[in-house]
């Protein structure tokens, strides 16, 4: 199976640009007292990021001759939000409002989700015939 497509590096390169300019408006709408603002700013990054994943997930699919649920762009999204958001609360301009005990539980619900997701990935997998989908085998 081949883990790293080129969709995926694209799609993680967009994602490492978003992630930071996220860190940075939602860093500067809690020091700018704009609260707000901070609840727009997560709403944006969540669904351009969902929408993101989505896209470039339906694009692998097309090209890959193997049946994948998106697992492969679900975990590289969680991992560089993750590496991101902990290089931000590090080296970044953080406000007084801003915990690291936020990030872990952010990053404690988004792993079950990626847990989820996972468990789905495998039993699809187990259901297929070397990655292919045993509907698609014989078509």
């Amino acid at each position: 199976m081949k883990f790293l497509t080129k969709n995926l590096v694209i799609h993680s390169v967009i994602f490492l640009i978003a992630s930071f300019l996220f860190r940075y408006l939602i860093s500067w709408s809690l020091i700018s007292e704009y609260f707000n603002g901070v609840w727009i700013v997560a709403a944006a990054y969540f669904v351009s990021v969902f929408v993101l994943t989505w896209w470039f997930s339906i694009l692998d699919k097309e090209q890959l001759p193997y049946y994948d649920v998106g697992f492969r762009f679900h975990l590289a999204t969680f991992v560089i939000w993750l590496l991101v958001s902990h290089l931000w609360f590090a080296y970044g301009k953080l406000s007084p409002h801003e915990h690291i005990i936020q990030l872990h539980i952010s990053s404690a619900i988004w792993a079950v989700f990626v847990l989820i997701h996972f468990v789905a990935f495998w039993v699809t997998r187990k259901n297929a015939i070397k990655g292919l989908k045993k509907t698609d085998l014989f078509e």
